[in-house]
Formats: structure tokens, C-alpha cells, sequence
């Protein structure tokens, strides 16, 4: 890796994770919770919906691993897997639901790239 490389690849970085942490903020808003809300062990509705719905978009949108979205959710990686499964069924059944994650995820720039297929995982082009 030559020197130019490498500050490119570290800005790619930086631009994910605060793209990440955007998301996070914009779900915490969206559903009027707190971050400390959705990471607790609380099992009311009021968090559990946040916490599945952070959770698929991490998973099955931002194509980060169980271990690195359960990282950002404290919760076991197969939650994550649970979750994101649930909120796709919701997705299909309640139109509410599919309608704030398709506003949530307008909201964020990191999104108007779409990766064609898997082999294009990592390969995000970022403005």
C-alpha cells in the first residue's frame, strides 16, 4: 500500500463511522429515546422497536457484521439476526413501519450508493 493510499482508506473510515453514528442519533430521535435506552436491557415496546429497527438497519443495510452491530447495541449477535428478521416481517405487514425506516434511511447520505450485489459490500462511494 503506497503512502496516498492509505489516507484515503482512513477517510472512507471515518466517513462510515460517522455515518453510523448519524443513524444512531436519527433512530434515537425518530422514536424519542435515548441511546442508553436502546442499549439497557429494558423489554417495554417503547424500546424494543428502536432497538429492532437500529438493528436492521445496521445488519441488512449498512452490511455490518452481527459482531460489530451488536457491539453498537450491546446486545448478543444473535439478537441481531432475531431482530432484523422481525422488523423485515413488520416491514411486510405494517406500512407505518416501512415508512419511517424509508425516512430514516432518505435522511442519510450514506445510502444513495447501493451496493448491486454482495461482491460490492465494501466498496461504498462516498461524496
Amino acid at each position: 500500500m503506497s503512502y496516498w493510499t492509505k489516507p484515503a482508506n482512513y477517510n472512507k473510515q471515518i466517513v462510515r463511522e460517522l455515518s453510523i453514528d448519524k443513524i444512531v442519533i436519527d433512530v434515537c430521535k425518530t422514536y424519542n429515546v435515548s441511546l442508553e435506552d436502546i442499549q439497557s436491557r429494558k423489554q417495554a415496546q417503547r424500546y424494543v422497536r428502536p432497538r429492532h429497527v437500529l438493528s436492521y438497519i445496521l445488519f441488512r443495510k449498512l452490511f455490518l457484521t452481527q459482531r460489530e452491530a451488536s457491539d453498537i447495541i450491546k446486545r448478543n449477535k444473535s439478537n441481531i439476526e432475531h431482530s432484523s428478521r422481525a422488523i423485515e416481517d413488520a416491514m411486510f405487514a405494517e406500512y407505518e413501519t416501512r415508512e419511517i425506516i424509508e425516512s430514516i434511511l432518505s435522511r442519510n447520505d450514506y445510502f444513495r450508493y447501493k451496493p448491486k450485489n454482495i461482491r460490492e459490500r465494501g466498496k461504498h462511494k462516498y461524496k
